[in-house]
């Protein structure tokens, strides 16, 4: 077997070392520390050996340290090799005495000398042959003297850190602040309680100087950091990693949107070396303040990777500490807030093959080699020397070499007995060899394009070919277990690889976070409690229990056997088409008797289907779990993790509906759970960062101003609230969520504006009006409706809210179970489990993201589930948009010009609301003079708001005003007069009846929305004598120009005024009297 990247052997006389033992076994990850200093400086003879893994005098490894370099070396046989990459290394630039840190974190081996890395390598090692335990040694040449004392034996194990912030008043933090004023506070600004609130805690730093918080161990390693964070303002803030001391550590510095000194490069990997600052890497986007975000720093061997929402953003490799602790920085003049922060040990195998990397690739091909930066495999397989996980996600890109076949080894046991993703003529299809002999299983898919991208998920028992987020071809088979991954090359054909990237999968067994109010509350049950999910029918075979959900290609569910009140008896799983066709679909039997399993049955569509079961049966207890899982056509069972059957089906049903049936025994639904990768589950317990703050603020809050403790996730906005979800739903897709109105009122009614508890599917992630919106209880309380686009499509009286005050606690307590679906051409809207409306549609919109939105009104969510056929993750910085004024532009409120042109400023003109509209000056479109006023909604609907004149005046004295105006159909504004404190309109593009809170004034002149340039005279002073008559005098405190109208949700971006419109404003002017008492 040839070895690739070539590991050179040693010569004998460097094979025979006598090392002196430590007293402590090699644990499988552990970290040594020793001092070593050379009195006569470093010659060619002088060397360090420290032995690890020692089993025997012919197997184990060790690290060399010479004047010429540092390797490691693995001993098998008797055989010595060097293993890993190699690093520079210069023994005479450094000054003794040395600290010497070797490392190995299960088959990663790492060492460093003085904070600089020397030394990667990969290596899997197994137990001594004789049973003894591994052991560690070391042999130093007669020049070197190592430290007294200074050895040190560390055993380490997998870093699992998490941290909510949830505390009590006085409990100890387990972070360390070393800069800055950080508080452990409520996610709303104070102290809540732990089992009212969906969301009680966060870790804030306070607005002031730089701050940084450290938490861990000093000999933490090879492991990812994630938190999420939300800045209130512009500034930085960010992660850091292989923290030392403070001044020196790894740093991720993520400045905000338009950062005055980091224009086209907010985003930095800062390396802090002895107080000095370097920027290893650099790229552009800031974060935008006030929305949360989900931020990760990965530092695997030499490698930092930055994701932010789940995206690669940036990337640097690095040369020094290699081990550290993790920690939070901010910087600017706001508070940032910091929530479920998370600290793991990575054992991803990533390779791109940019260099030699000897022993990490064991090769039985014709050739194997690394070739401009591509693996060149020929006729013959390249496997990874390290084992793969239980389950695990693998990404690569190969290309053939004249239509040659090849592809993915995965499962491989031996030479002889392995699985295979196989690729020949461009069909993919997985082939099972067993004691030598191929055999094709499962279906194939045809791939275009050479270069193929291919991305597997594999698990005990099913392996998964996956495209654009969805299963292309899935397999089941028994033969699918652990073991090494890799490629392979049909005999005599050519195979390049670009990279291999395998990143395990952790198995995340909790349950959904709930406070434990909600879970034992009745008025709650529907969503707190498990029991909630699962809804009892009759059928045929006797009631069946059928889970909320809509579960498409994939589903898994576990039951815990003691949830079977008797031991005996028979569980039936139900896979189906729908609730109304139990039989069609997948079944699977599991019977019982005196708590020994008798047997399993898979039917489809009622016939059964072979299986090939392992004698005997595994043993059931009531602490048992079973999992039954379903992937595309592949169906498995394990108890409790071993494989009890795992089956394909070539021509799989779409089946869509899970259920669960018992007999002879009763059965507690509390305990089985259901999940997929294609459903998403919010509870808010958790801060909201795969959700856009579209407008408005959304956050944990009390639903009752009485009752505080109560809190949910909610949102509230002068006009329109809107959440936007970041990621996009390709597909089908259904989503439920329980809502209820925020109480707004201290007393009774409570509820200023009851309804409108809405949400949007489909959507482009800017308007509304792009998807199908679901209007519950709109038009002031009147009736529910479906729209497409902005056209309502479907619509009834029937489904309001009852009596909408505080003293009918049937309404006032009550959480409404909202359900809606887009399958195919038909949209369903559900209310309290009751179908309110349906619409199917000719034309079905394509998928989108998804809204929560509400009007004149605030929404609480208790919790939200999305099921879908799949999901594509949206750029954090572009979601939702947000044009932005030119940043040389700085608005003046006090200027108090009654005449604006607009030339080299905005004159004073302001946002009715902060961020609602980005003003700047457009020297491209202008009716006189250099330039005119560019008025850009920054969201959808709004007000669209500018505030033309921000002073008070006595319109006695400027009794008119004139302006030139360009105005496109889709904008619908008027301009305003607050007296009195009321605003007056003066009708120009926008509703001719702007609202009861709102008097008419009157219209202006010939005024018209056609993207023309056109002149308007407003008679203020006659207007507001002919409305009030018998006054004299009118204090006008500002004019504005915007759409104040509720009527028919244009606020909301329906109809008119949709994200990112504009309308433009030049040469305004207030007119003064003239002498003889006339405006001019």
């Amino acid at each position: 077997m040839a070895l690739l990247a070539f590991s050179p052997l040693l010569s004998a006389q460097e094979r025979s070392k006598d090392y002196r033992f430590i007293d402590d076994p090699c644990d499988p990850s552990f970290t040594l520390t020793v001092g070593l200093s050379v009195p006569g400086g470093w010659q060619k003879s002088t060397q360090a050996r420290i032995a690890f893994n020692y089993q025997n005098r012919d197997n184990y490894r060790y690290l060399k340290i010479s004047a010429w370099g540092v390797a490691f070396v693995r001993v098998s046989d008797g055989v010595h090799r060097k293993i890993g990459a190699d690093l520079p290394f210069d023994a005479h630039l450094l000054t003794p005495p040395l600290k010497v840190v070797l490392k190995r974190s299960q088959w990663r081996l790492f060492a460093s000398i003085d904070g600089r890395i020397v030394a990667l390598a990969d290596d899997a090692v197994g137990d001594a042959p004789d049973g003894r335990p591994n052991r560690i040694g070391v042999w130093y040449s007669d020049d070197i003297r190592p430290q007294e004392d200074s050895l040190r034996y560390q055993p380490t194990g997998d870093i699992f850190f998490a941290d909510d912030f949830t505390r009590s008043p006085g409990e100890a933090s387990e972070w360390t602040p070393l800069s800055g004023n950080w508080e452990n506070t409520g996610i709303d600004g104070a102290v809540a309680r732990e089992d009212m609130s969906a969301n009680p805690f966060a870790y804030i730093a306070q607005k002031g100087k730089p701050g940084l918080t450290v938490t861990g161990r000093p000999f933490w390693d090879n492991y990812l950091v994630e938190v999420s964070a939300k800045s209130e303002s512009t500034g930085a803030m960010g992660v850091c990693v292989y923290f030392q001391d403070d001044r020196n550590y790894l740093l991720f510095r993520w400045f905000s949107e338009g950062h005055s000194s980091r224009s086209g490069g907010e985003r930095e990997i800062v390396l802090l070396r002895d107080g000095k600052e370097q920027v290893l890497a650099r790229g552009s986007g800031g974060y935008v303040p006030r929305q949360w975000y989900r931020i990760s720093a990965k530092v695997v061997e030499s490698l930092i990777e930055i994701d932010i929402d789940g995206a690669t953003v940036l990337a640097s490799s690095f040369d020094v500490f290699g081990q550290g602790k993790a920690g939070l920085y901010s910087s600017g003049g706001g508070i940032v807030q910091f929530d479920d922060a998370a600290i793991l040990s990575c054992h991803n195998f990533s390779d791109d093959f940019s260099q030699e990397f000897a022993g990490r690739w064991n090769a039985s091909a014709e050739a194997a080699k690394v070739k401009s930066g591509w693996l060149l495999i020929r006729g013959g397989t390249a496997l990874a020397g390290i084992p793969a996980p239980d389950i695990y996600r693998l990404q690569t890109q190969v290309k053939f070499a004249n239509g040659g076949g090849g592809g993915i080894v995965f499962s491989n046991a031996d030479p002889k007995n392995r699985l295979l993703l196989a690729v020949r003529d461009g069909t993919a299809q997985f082939v099972r060899v067993v004691n030598g002999k191929e055999a094709t299983i499962g279906g194939a898919v045809k791939l275009g394009g050479n270069p193929l991208n291919l991305n597997m998920r594999v698990e005990e028992g099913i392996a998964q070919l996956l495209a654009g987020g969805r299963t292309a071809l899935s397999v089941a088979d028994a033969h699918i277990r652990p073991g090494q991954m890799g490629f392979f090359a049909d005999p005599g054909k050519t195979m390049y690889a670009k990279f291999l990237r395998m990143e395990p999968i952790e198995r995340d067994d909790s349950q959904t976070r709930l406070a434990q109010k909600f879970v034992d509350d009745p008025l709650m049950v529907g969503w707190a409690n498990p029991k909630g999910e699962w809804i009892p029918a009759s059928t045929n075979r006797g009631t069946v229990f059928w889970h909320r959900g809509e579960f498409f290609d994939d589903v898994e569910m576990d039951v815990t056997v003691g949830a079977i009140a008797s031991l005996s008896g028979t569980l039936s799983a139900l896979l189906t088409q729908s609730a109304d066709t139990p039989d069609a679909g997948y079944r699977i039997d599991l019977t019982l008797n005196g708590g020994e399993l008798q047997s399993v049955d898979l039917f489809r569509n009622d016939s059964p289907m072979k299986l090939d079961l392992g004698k005997p049966l595994p043993t059931v207890t009531p602490s048992s779990q079973l999992r039954l899982v379903k992937r595309g056509g592949a169906i498995a069972a394990k108890v409790d993790g071993n494989l009890l059957f795992s089956r394909s089906d070539g021509t799989p049903i779409v089946a869509h509906r899970l259920g669960m049936i018992s007999r002879g025994f009763g059965l507690d639904v509390a305990r089985i759970h259901a999940r997929s990768e294609y459903l998403a589950d919010f509870t808010f317990a958790n801060a909201p960062v795969e959700w856009w703050q579209g407008r408005g603020e959304w956050k944990v809050t009390a639903r009752w101003p009485c009752q505080k403790d109560w809190s949910w996730f909610g949102g509230t906005d002068e006009v329109a609230p809107i959440l936007w979800s970041k990621h996009t739903y390709p597909g089908d897709v259904v989503a439920e969520f329980y809502c209820g109105v925020k109480m707004s009122l201290p007393k009774e009614p409570g509820y200023s504006n009851p309804g409108d508890l809405n949400i949007t599917l489909c959507s482009d992630g800017k308007d509304l009006s792009s998807g199908y919106s679901f209007i519950f209880a709109g038009w002031g309380n009147s009736r529910t409706a479906i729209l497409r686009g902005a056209k309502i499509v479907s619509e009834t009286d029937a489904f309001r809210l009852v009596q909408p005050h505080s003293q009918n606690f049937s309404y006032h307590r009550h959480w409404y179970y909202v359900r809606v679906e887009r399958i195919q051409g038909v949209v369903r809207f559900f209310i309290d489990g009751r179908l309110a409306l349906q619409y199917e549609d000719p034309q079905p919109l394509a998928g989108g993201r998804l809204a929560f939105w509400s009007f004149h009104s605030g929404m609480m969510l208790a919790r939200v589930r999305i099921w879908s056929d799949g999901t594509v993750d949206s750029d954090p910085f572009t979601l939702g948009g947000t044009p932005s004024a030119s940043r040389d532009l700085q608005p003046n409120p006090n200027n108090t010009s009654t005449e604006k042109g607009f030339e080299d400023s905005t004159d004073g003109a302001l946002p009715l609301w902060e961020g609602e509209v980005a003003l700047s000056v457009d020297k491209t479109l202008k009716r006189e003079g250099k330039s005119s006023l560019r008025v850009q909604n920054a969201s959808t609907g709004g007000t669209m708001g500018v505030l033309i004149h921000a002073q008070p005046f006595d319109a006695t004295q400027f009794p008119a005003l004139r302006f030139f105006y360009r105005i496109p159909p889709e904008v619908y504004v008027n301009l305003y007069a607050l007296v009195d404190g009321y605003y007056h309109a003066f009708v120009l593009t926008g509703d001719p009846k702007p609202g009861a809170d709102v008097k008419v004034a009157g219209a202006v002149p010939g005024g018209r929305g056609d993207g023309e340039w056109h002149e308007a005279e407003v008679k203020l002073l006659e207007a507001l004598r002919s409305l009030y008559p018998g006054r004299e005098s009118f204090l006008v405190e500002r004019l504005l120009v915007g759409n104040l109208s509720r009527s028919d949700y244009r606020q909301a971006g329906f109809g008119a005024n949709g994200w990112g419109t504009a309308y433009h404003i030049d040469g305004f002017r207030l007119v003064g009297v003239k002498s003889n008492g006339s405006a001019g």
